[in-house]
Parts: C-alpha cells; sequence; structure tokens
C-alpha cells in the first residue's frame, strides 16, 4: 500500500472477551479470539487529519504524538502526558513505565521506579511525570525504553543509561548493577539511534 501519512496499526491480541471487538474513542482498543485475530493494517480512522510527527508501542500500549507535541491515544489513554501536552516530541514504553522527550531535549519519567528507571536518583514509582534534572543541560534527541531500563541519546552522539543493569544492558562493564540517575556509557561515541527491548540495548 501507498504511504500517504495516515496511521494504520496491526495486532495480534487475546483477551477475556474471546470474539468480541470494542472500539475505543482515541483507536483500536480490542480484544479478540485467536479465530477472529485481524492481523492486517487497520486505519486508525479516529487520527485521519492529524499530522502524526511520532508513534510509539510497547508492553500493549499504542500512541502517536502530533505535529502540535500531543501524545494521542491509540489504545490506553495517557493522562499523565497531559502535563507535557503541546511539548512532546516522543514517548517510549518501558515494562511499567513511561519516557517522554521534550521538543526543547527534556527528558520526564513515569511510572514504576524500583529499579531506578525514572532516573530521577531515586527507586520510588511517579505518577506524574518527573523530570531526569541529571540531563537538564544535554541536548537530548531520543530516548529508549525496555523492561526496567531507559536509554537517551545525545545531539553529539552520547548515549545515557539507567534502570536496572544486572543482566548487562546498561553497557558499563559491571554487571549486578542498579543506576537510578543517568550514566554516560563513555565507550560509546558519535551514536546516531538506540533502541531497547527486554533485558539488552541496542
Amino acid at each position: 500500500r501507498e504511504l500517504t501519512g495516515e496511521t494504520w496499526t496491526f495486532r495480534f491480541a487475546m483477551g477475556p472477551m474471546p470474539g468480541r471487538a470494542i472500539a475505543g474513542r482515541h483507536g483500536d482498543l480490542y480484544l479478540v479470539s485467536v479465530g477472529d485475530a485481524k492481523l492486517a493494517p487497520r486505519l486508525v480512522r479516529e487520527l485521519t487529519g492529524e499530522t502524526i510527527a511520532a508513534v510509539a508501542a510497547g508492553n500493549g500500549r499504542t500512541l502517536a504524538v502530533s505535529g502540535g507535541g500531543t501524545a494521542l491515544a491509540v489504545t490506553h489513554g495517557a493522562p499523565q502526558l497531559d502535563s507535557l501536552d503541546g511539548e512532546i516530541a516522543q514517548v517510549a514504553f518501558g515494562g511499567s513505565h513511561t519516557a517522554a522527550l521534550t521538543r526543547d531535549g527534556r527528558v520526564f519519567g513515569v511510572g514504576d521506579g524500583a529499579d531506578g528507571q525514572l532516573g530521577n536518583g531515586g527507586r520510588k514509582p511517579a505518577e506524574s511525570m518527573t523530570p531526569v534534572r541529571a540531563l537538564a543541560h544535554r541536548e537530548v534527541v531520543q530516548v529508549a525504553c525496555a523492561a526496567s531500563h531507559t536509554l537517551a541519546l545525545t545531539q553529539q552522539g552520547d548515549v545515557y543509561c539507567w534502570g536496572r543493569g544486572f543482566e548487562g544492558q546498561l553497557g558499563l562493564g559491571e554487571d549486578r548493577l542498579v543506576a537510578p540517575a543517568p550514566r554516560c556509557i563513555s565507550s560509546l561515541r558519535g551514536v546516531r539511534q538506540v533502541a531497547a527491548g527486554g533485558a539488552h540495548s541496542v
């Protein structure tokens, strides 16, 4: 299909109400059984007419960021992001936390913080967007989340990491590590993109 700037989504989902589809007011909130699964892309009609600047998906959640910097929920609502309305450049979902990057390069976290994945120096959860103050003077251009850790990439190509590092996913050369605040991965320079998933980073 020719790409026209429209937003499409596809997924396989199983839930407690097999065979029943539920349309959420913001998009593709539905549950289907194995026999009724739709594995082909579906237009998110609720976003028709919106200019989409970025999309995020992870842990059963899907979200679009409008050209105006607003988070548009496609599956589950994201009221925690309302405080950044008009400023959002990117959103990343972790296992039970979310990171948001603003247009001016600020990074925020919300959700579970037990492994330090919010980057605020502590290990407590946050119910509202909490700034990652250690990156306040860095030109962050991308964030990525995995199960319990977070990455940030700067304009200069430096990579910062925080959260759970027990499996080596922080890239700091240490194991059995929890980093509750951002640490620069000194062995990396000139990086252009980062990605994180489960207990690994790329």
